[in-house]
């Protein structure tokens, strides 16, 4: 095993999970670093107070002799936030180090090999990271202990205050950087470079998302190579309910931790193109990913058509289409426009349109007891949440937002279904640290159905009146699609549920409606359009209620 310089300072990020921080301060406490970092992202609600208290507690037990330094939120701060501050915070204080989160376990190895080629390449410019995590599967890579990359894996990893503060919100030559395409010209990223082109823009223009897109720019920007060890140092343990990063079936999740005898370093300071390629294919399970990937959607699109033809018949949904404006004065022009397709388009599907009045005679005709609840919520935008549940559960159909757009007949996508749930664009889930997001802008139901029984329930009856972070955060998790999302996991009648691809009912994220509504609608983008049944457009309108 390499031996670690306990002068090596360590930091540690934790939140909310118990266990797997006790796990990976179970290893640090065995190396005994003589500096100690330990940051604590706040709780989002009161109750999850509780299980931030009780992963501090586990780090409180320092049992040898050390320099403790704690960076203790008291509100949540969101995970990217939160681990952009304490990375910042750990470099203000130290040149060099060690940062590992609560899910990532650590071999003995790990340690010596960060501290060792930390002192290596503490003046070498050329290199700007050091990885903890192998995906090769047992494919060595070069003559060493280790070779380089143009990859920037963070589950675990050591790097320099030199590298942490070349990083920049807003970099002005980032639009320089799309402008010449850089990255159809790196071999590493080409196949995927619209993966990389999509979050590292985003990531420069929003300090709340993305530190580690962030900081894998500004190494690819400045030529800087990552290590990578030969043998895999890092387990991420985290794959539950909980997990940030990862989810149960990811290819990367759980690998088995090896260790690493001694350093041979390698002789040639380049990037194996080969592995940061198998990598990304590993992980994005497809080569030319999400490229690809957009051959499935139209292969299941075709499938449905085909499907709808050969039975001529619909599912036991009710052919209703429900669309709800509370608003005295009516929708504006635009949304009427858009709105107008969902009735083009099925013209043998009956439209109802929901306003205010419809809305009150409904509660106070089926839901009268509902109705102190109902008043109650802080934002209107709640109120068209919940009756939206309401509406289905007594009547079925299908439920669609006002800025959705419907590009197809939805007769063959809903062939066979009882329940289903628009999925949100993988790109939303991604910005949300989410493996997915069950969304509410489009679902469709036979009347009666007990997940919509689940979601009313929660809604009007298992609602806590938690404090929470940020009123966006309120409504997204009492009444919006995270309590969909969750009420979705831990439903009894989940296989009741189909979930709809998110290519298929709103293949754009809202980075790519703006785009688009600037007027760069990109090959891509046409393609997506092409093979939806329906777009969601992401106005948004409801985020002014959060701002007064």
């Amino acid at each position: 095993m390499l031996a670690y310089n306990q002068n090596t300072p360590i930091l540690l990020i934790i939140f909310n999970r118990t266990s797997t921080t006790q796990e990976v301060f179970d290893r640090i406490r065995k190396v005994k670093p003589k500096r100690f970092y330990v940051a604590a992202d706040g709780p989002r609600t009161d109750i999850e107070r509780v299980d931030c208290e009780e992963a501090r507690s586990v780090v409180s037990s320092i049992d040898w002799d050390c320099e403790v330094f704690r960076l203790y939120q008291e509100y949540n701060l969101g995970c990217d936030s939160h681990c952009y501050q304490a990375i910042s915070w750990f470099f203000e204080q130290e040149t060099e180090g060690i940062i590992l989160e609560d899910d990532c376990l650590p071999s003995f190895s790990f340690f010596g090999f960060c501290s060792i080629l930390l002192a290596y390449y503490r003046n070498d410019e050329r290199v700007g990271h050091i990885g903890g995590s192998n995906y090769q599967f047992g494919d060595k890579r070069g003559d060493g202990s280790y070779y380089f990359s143009n990859l920037t894996h963070v589950g675990g990893w050591a790097g320099w205050r030199r590298v942490w503060l070349s990083q920049q919100l807003n970099d002005e030559r980032y639009k320089l950087f799309e402008h010449l395409n850089y990255l159809s010209y790196l071999a590493s990223h080409a196949p995927f470079r619209s993966y990389w082109n999509m979050y590292f823009g985003l990531a420069n223009r929003n300090s709340q998302i993305g530190w580690d897109f962030r900081y894998a720019y500004a190494n690819l920007i400045n030529n800087r190579l990552s290590i990578i060890p030969n043998k895999n140092l890092i387990s991420n343990i985290g794959c539950y309910d909980k997990a940030t990063h990862f989810i149960i079936d990811n290819p990367f999740a759980n690998l088995a931790n090896e260790e690493i005898e001694e350093i041979i370093h390698s002789s040639f300071v380049c990037p194996d193109i080969e592995a940061d390629l198998h990598t990304q294919m590993r992980e994005y399970n497809s080569q030319g990913a999400f490229e690809k990937r957009q051959d499935v959607v139209a292969y299941l699109k075709d499938r449905l058509n085909a499907s709808a033809k050969k039975e001529m018949k619909i599912s036991g949904i009710p052919r209703v289409i429900h669309q709800i404006y509370e608003d005295m004065e009516g929708p504006p022009s635009s949304l009427l426009k858009i709105s107008e397709s969902w009735r083009e388009k099925n013209p043998d599907w009956e439209y109802r349109f929901w306003t205010k009045k419809d809305i009150n005679e409904f509660l106070s005709d089926y839901y009268p007891e509902l109705i102190p609840i109902y008043t109650s919520f802080q934002y209107a935008v709640q109120r068209w949440d919940a009756i939206r549940y309401l509406i289905l559960y007594k009547e079925g159909g299908v439920y669609v937002d006002m800025d959705y757009e419907c590009t197809e007949s939805i007769t063959s996508l809903l062939l066979g279904v009882e329940c289903a749930m628009g999925l949100e664009p993988a790109g939303h889930c991604v910005l949300r640290r989410k493996p997915y997001i069950v969304g509410n802008a489009f679902m469709a139901t036979i009347p009666r159905h007990p997940y919509f029984k689940e979601l009313i329930d929660t809604v009007f009856y298992k609602a806590k009146r938690n404090s929470y972070s940020s009123p966006t955060q309120e409504i997204l998790d009492s009444t919006g699609p995270y309590m969909t999302t969750r009420v979705y996991e831990s439903s009894l009648y989940q296989e009741r549920v189909s979930l709809i691809p998110a290519g298929l009912i709103s293949p754009l994220t809202r980075e790519e409606i703006l785009n688009m509504m600037n007027g760069e609608i990109s090959a891509d983008i046409e393609d997506k359009i092409e093979r939806s049944y329906a777009i969601h457009y992401f106005f948004g309108s409801w985020y002014v209620q959060t701002k007064s």
